[in-house]
């Protein structure tokens, strides 16, 4: 059955539109884990249909391109075969894809795994963070999860969308910008496509409570590189300095990147900087949130980063030089506008 949701706004005041959804229920879930059919019983058992005219030619294509387009894994090099040995050694008794999908999730939880949503590696690839850091936000979990679900021939995909855990006073959901989340999906054979959110515990708490944004650990690190080099006689300067010199440090240590891990830093430090700036909590937005914030609160237009961005974090592209030298240049034209800093209620106040 559905459901309908009706949102309000911040003030409690319907919104005047709604959302019909048909939720997963602990029945449908309880059906898929008792299910013991094959993908090859499955694909049987539609071309039977398919000739008694119980399923339509359409449909039997769409459930073909699902197998064909999502256990496609060409985009992503899994040096010596790594990450689908883990995988199969995961799901090793698992009877049917609903259990090995959800084998997959237990992995993570069972095996020390950390959610950061702070955390910054070394390396950003998918396996520094499966088989060494194991420390990292929702997009590394659900990345992992998808990969490893189409190695083992589990048609699966990347989703984002949002984490709705926390309820009003009237026990309705609010769902927060800050709520961004990214999970998976797995078409399990004879259901269809089924939700599953490998992301450990610790990411469920309330972003909207009370208290600064700004990070100060972060500033002491940079600020304690720079005093290193130029000593306590020119803090004064480097204080009204600081923002520039960041900035020269890390085009800097761009050089000694390659394109792919240039174009995820590169949208990193985008989203330091708004976050920086404005006060406002933005590392849970996801790529197409951090698109529109751009548009709206600073007039920047940074499409041609984002879109980079998407197709090398998560789809394994590899930008040429051309395509970064594009989005560098970009962003270089935009970057005083993203390091201004707003005025706060307080400050404008004292203005007037």
């Amino acid at each position: 059955h559905s459901e309908v949701y009706r949102p309000y706004d911040t003030a409690g005041n319907k919104l005047g539109i709604s959302f019909e959804y048909i939720p997963e229920t602990e029945s449908e879930r309880q059906a898929a884990a008792n299910l013991d059919m094959t993908e090859n019983q499955f694909k049987l058992l539609l071309s039977y249909g398919l000739t008694n005219g119980d399923v339509t030619s359409n449909q039997a294509l769409n459930i073909y391109k699902i197998y064909a387009l999502y256990t496609d894994v060409s985009a992503y090099d899994d040096k010596g075969g790594k990450m689908e040995a883990l995988a199969k050694n995961i799901t090793e008794n698992c009877k049917n894809d609903y259990e090995k999908a959800q084998a997959l999730v237990d992995y993570f939880e069972q095996n020390g795994y950390v959610y950061d949503n702070e955390y910054e590696p070394d390396d950003e690839s998918i396996a520094y963070f499966l088989f060494t850091s194991k420390r990292g936000n929702c997009t590394n979990y659900a990345t992992s999860m998808t990969l490893m679900a189409r190695m083992l021939g589990l048609p699966a995909r990347y989703v984002e969308g949002f984490a709705a855990y926390e309820k009003n006073e009237r026990g309705e959901f609010v769902v927060r910008d800050s709520h961004a989340h990214a999970f998976v999906e797995v078409f399990i054979t004879g259901i269809g496509w089924m939700t599953f959110d490998p992301t450990v515990p610790g990411y469920q708490r309330d972003y909207s409570a009370n208290g600064t944004n700004f990070d100060v650990s972060t500033f002491v690190s940079y600020f304690s590189r720079i005093a290193l080099f130029i000593g306590v006689a020119f803090v004064l300067v480097v204080f009204v300095f600081l923002n520039r010199i960041i900035e020269v440090f890390f085009r800097l240590s761009l050089k000694f990147r390659d394109n792919g891990d240039k174009v995820i830093r590169l949208y990193r430090r985008v989203v330091r900087l708004l976050t920086i700036a404005s006060n406002d909590k933005l590392l849970g937005y996801t790529p197409e949130m951090i698109r529109e914030y751009l548009v709206k609160r600073r007039g920047v237009e940074l499409g041609g980063l984002i879109d980079l961005f998407e197709k090398t974090c998560f789809g394994g592209y590899v930008p040429d030089e051309a395509e970064w030298k594009m989005v560098y240049a970009e962003y270089k034209v935009q970057w005083k506008k993203l390091a201004k800093r707003e005025k706060t209620s307080l400050e404008l106040d004292k203005n007037m």
